[in-house]
Parts: structure tokens; sequence; C-alpha cells
């Protein structure tokens, strides 16, 4: 990463100027509290995945600005290294069965992106991730609102062995 980024110059005005638009994110941030602009009244979920991808033999395929074309999808986004993309998924409300409703909309979502990322000659890997960095929230799986909850709270964690010949089969037809 960071090979094929050419030397840039950052004057102070380039510099005043972040700061500047910072300053008016923030603004709209407060602002939005201010004016409790947040929606309080269902519980809502939603998702974010990441992928790398890759060519034929496994290697990191540096095309993301070209498999994003050819998905075609605002759900899909590139990030910071040229052979990663990911797929957000907008928040719905957290009722019945909300959890088959997204595995459906998940498992047509990564179809037609697979079978897109494949003309543009890369395959997806999904990033598999548990963040456990100092001041994040875990949910302890009480139930509890997770900004609630303490380690005094916690049940038996979740265990998931990952072996080197697990997979996660996304489907692509041909």
């Amino acid at each position: 990463m960071g090979r094929d980024v050419p030397a840039i110059i950052i004057s102070h005005q380039d510099r005043r100027a972040y700061r500047e638009k910072v300053r008016r994110c923030l603004d709209v941030l407060a602002r939005m509290l201010r004016e409790s602009r947040f929606d309080t009244s269902d519980n809502h979920v939603g998702l974010e995945m990441e992928f790398y991808l890759a060519d034929d033999e496994g290697r990191a395929a540096p095309n993301n600005a070209d498999v994003l074309s050819a998905i075609a999808d605002e759900a899909w986004a590139n990030e910071l290294a040229q052979f990663n993309i990911e797929l957000s998924v907008a928040p719905t409300v957290l009722t019945g069965e909300v959890f088959t409703a997204l595995e459906g909309t998940i498992d047509a979502i990564l179809a037609k992106a697979g079978e897109r990322a494949a003309t543009a000659g890369s395959r997806l890997v999904m990033v598999l991730s548990v963040i456990k960095e100092k001041g994040r929230q875990i949910n302890y799986g009480t139930g509890k609102d997770v900004s609630d909850e303490t380690i005094a709270d916690a049940k038996p964690p979740l265990k998931i062995r990952w072996f080197s010949d697990s997979y996660i089969e996304v489907p692509v037809r041909r």
C-alpha cells in the first residue's frame, strides 16, 4: 500500500481549508445533536462488509475502480487500498424476521456483485475481524442497550472456530 501514491505538498492554505471543512462538519453534527435530529423511536440494524479483491491465483487485485464500475450499485464503495471494497446495507427496523430478510438481501447483492466482479477479473474475498480495541463497546448479550452493559452482565461468549479449510460460500452464477 502506498507504493503508487505520488508525493504531494500540502500548503498552509490546504491545511486551513481542511480545518475549515472539519469545523463545518462538526458544526452540522452539533446542530443535529441540539435539534435531536436522530431517530430514537425504533431499534435498527444495518451492516457493513469489507472485501478484498483477488485474482484467479488468490493474489491481491488492485482494481477496485473497475470492480465498482462493473457492480454499479451505490451500496458498494471503495476502501483505502485499491484491492478493497465495502458493502453498506441500509439500516432496517429490528423486528420480526429482519435477519432472515437481511440474509436474503445480502445473498442477492453478493451473487450479483460476485458475477460482476468476475467480469472485471476479480473475486470477492470477505474480511472477517473482531474489534477488541480499548474504548469500543462490546455486546455482552444481555439484551439491554449495549451502553448500559458491563462485564458483570456478560453471558458465555460466542466462540467461532475458523480453520484453514473454513470458508463462506458466495454463490456466483455464470
